[in-house]
């Protein structure tokens, strides 16, 4: 992919200013090396009123695409890292990598429901949203020319305003969990693509 303005190629030891997490870390989940930004997997996750291993970009359009490109492996069902569209703890879609599958999960009013799976035995993804108005369409692949879509067109219902918590505006971004556990993994991304169209 070709290097573009609107690209974040994590070539630097610090974040942009569009990035922000949720909630305040009490110690840093993330660090940079060799144009990589690692995250560290922790045992808080999106779904839980903390600050969990997540740094999002607020969106500012109902069409764009969100791209990156991840590397990660694990041999452990609760160790999970990928892609994020957050709204609230209540309200989210996450695309994410685990031991051997890739799982596209909606989590609407609180209910988490799984949307899909794509077989996934590759260290390497990309992995892709793209939304179109009310839609979302998910993808993953191992190159730009070679990406799978992973589950049904779905509506952004999850990520809607509502009664709930009307505070934050929608992000997109990066996300790694280790489900309530310890772990001592990390997810690298190479770079991270927002684009409106």
């Amino acid at each position: 992919m070709s290097k573009t303005d609107k690209q974040n190629d994590f070539e630097s030891s610090a974040l942009s200013p569009e990035w922000a997490t949720m909630r305040i870390p009490e110690q840093p989940f993330h660090h940079f090396a060799d144009g990589n930004l690692f995250l560290s997997l922790r045992p808080e996750m999106a779904d839980s009123l903390v600050c969990p291993s997540m740094l999002l970009r607020r969106i500012h359009s109902h069409n764009f695409s969100a791209t990156t490109t991840m590397s990660f492996s694990t041999r452990r069902a609760n160790e999970w890292a990928g892609l994020v569209l957050y709204r609230t703890a209540k309200g989210y879609y996450s695309l994410l990598k685990g031991k051997n599958e890739i799982r596209l999960t909606k989590v609407l009013l609180g209910k988490k429901t799984i949307i899909a799976t794509l077989p996934w035995k590759e260290k390497s993804v990309i992995l892709r949203l793209v939304a179109k108005g009310a839609t979302l369409t998910f993808y993953a692949g191992l190159s730009n020319d070679m990406l799978y879509q992973v589950g049904e067109v779905q509506s952004v219902d999850a990520v809607s305003d509502n009664k709930v918590n009307r505070f934050n505006g929608t992000g997109v971004g990066i996300y790694a969990t280790s489900n309530g556990k310890q772990s001592i993994n990390k997810a690298s991304y190479q770079w991270f693509e927002y684009k409106e169209e």
